[in-house]
């Protein structure tokens, strides 16, 4: 095709620059006029056209397999990540929340069944932080004492307010010698008076527990 486009070109030419002297029925120039004119220029250049939308198609014919091959390679891809990667960790992670549910729930059940237990008991339970002089009751300690969690404000100074006025003074010493020498054990007997006016005699034992340093 661009050979006979080339051709039809160069007898253009030629025919263009004739001279209208030679211009004849047997001139070369006059025969290419009539004979190969411009009509025939218009199914070489319809021949073109068709041409280039052919390989027009084709080019995209091609992008688009090239595009779905992408695609399809991404896809792929991903779901290799999902079934190699994710879904295992996803079980993994699933695992992990399930048995921290677990093991609040035992703990949350261990905690109700040991605040039941002392109330049965009539036994409570208190922690001193040393450091920070912070001191925590659980509820039957409140209790105890005859004093409400809503109304009471829980420090040491506050807490040997409750014992006793004969007893305070025994009990404070033995305290203080606990704390210094947190290795032992001590067991103490005392009476506390509770809001009502009323006396209430209270075993007390004390264990040290060490922290980090």
């Amino acid at each position: 095709l661009d050979l006979a486009i080339e051709r039809f070109l160069e007898r253009a030419e030629y025919a263009y620059n004739s001279e209208m002297e030679t211009f004849n029925t047997g001139s070369a120039a006059y025969i290419f006029i009539t004979v190969y004119g411009p009509h025939t220029l218009n199914p070489l250049l319809n021949a073109a056209v068709d041409e280039l939308e052919i390989i027009g198609k084709q080019s995209i014919l091609k992008i688009e397999r090239f595009e779905l091959i992408i695609w399809l390679v991404t896809v792929a891809t991903l779901l290799i990540e999902v079934l190699i990667i994710f879904r295992p960790m996803e079980r993994h992670v699933k695992k992990a929340i399930n048995d921290r549910e677990s093991t609040i729930a035992t703990l949350t059940n261990t905690q109700n069944r040991l605040m039941a237990a002392q109330q049965l008991a009539k036994i409570g339970d208190w922690e001193l932080q040393v450091k920070t002089e912070i001191l925590t009751w659980s509820e039957q300690v409140y209790d105890i004492c005859g004093v409400s969690p809503d109304t009471f404000t829980i420090t040491p100074e506050a807490a040997l307010e409750l014992i006793h006025p004969q007893d305070r003074d025994n009990v404070e010493s033995a305290l203080r010698s606990f704390i210094q020498d947190s290795g032992k054990t001590i067991n103490m007997e005392y009476r506390v008076i509770r809001s009502d006016g009323t006396e209430r005699v209270v075993f007390q034992r004390a264990d040290a527990l060490k922290g980090p340093k």
